[in-house]
């Protein structure tokens, strides 16, 4: 014997699937978003467009490529920068223009990023006191963590999912005009290996009393 299923029935059925289907979707997504966010509310922050990669100065750069993406991830926004070595020459992510800076500022550079695909390579966050330069570089095949340092305090922050919160810590020393950039290099401090790649956002230069990172468990 054929039952036949009322319209109306079928309905009701077809909208419990439809709603519990919904109800899954949500939760799978909320299990790939990141379980902390990274700010900066203290300090001013003194790199271009630090949240939106493609406003970032490496956008010019014909040494590599900053592509934004959809990918979840710890800065709060829904999007973050692609970054390849394209050239045998050294791409600069990001820099900021010279601001005024007295002896006794500390200054700050900082980045999230994860890394993408098989290539290593250094990230290098580069702090000029107005006289000299003086470089932190972290290491893609060692978690992030610090591989060389000049500068004279340097921190690297597991965020979940790949993503690290990497910052280095300079005393200005002299009162002169300071700036930054952030630097894609191979682990030895050469030119990166073409083709390496990584996700980045969340950009930071600036003068603080302290890591000016804040990292907060998401609801």
């Amino acid at each position: 014997m054929i039952t036949l299923i009322s319209p109306s029935y079928a309905t009701t059925e077809t909208q419990v699937f439809q709603a519990w289907h919904k109800q899954k979707q949500r939760r799978v997504r909320k299990s790939h978003n990141p379980s902390v966010i990274v700010s900066y509310p203290y300090a001013t922050n003194h790199m271009p467009s630090p949240f939106d990669p493609s406003g970032w100065t490496g956008i010019s750069d014909p040494d590599g490529t900053i592509t934004n993406v959809t990918l979840d991830n710890p800065s709060g926004e829904s999007f973050v920068g692609l970054i390849e070595q394209t050239s045998a020459s050294f791409f600069i992510i990001n820099s900021t223009v010279s601001f005024p800076t007295e002896d006794t500022d500390k200054l700050y550079a900082a980045i999230i990023v994860k890394k993408q695909g098989t290539t290593d390579f250094a990230v290098t966050l580069r702090i000029n006191n107005g006289i000299d330069f003086k470089d932190t570089r972290f290491l893609s095949n060692d978690s992030f963590n610090v591989g060389f340092n000049a500068n004279d305090d340097t921190k690297t922050t597991n965020l979940g999912n790949g993503f690290y919160l990497l910052e280095t810590e300079r005393a200005a020393g002299v009162s002169g005009n300071a700036f930054s950039q952030i630097i894609l290099m191979a682990e030895g401090g050469g030119v990166a290996p073409i083709g390496s790649q990584f996700y980045a956002q969340a950009s930071f230069f600036g003068k603080a009393d302290d890591f000016p990172a804040n990292v907060m468990p998401t609801l």
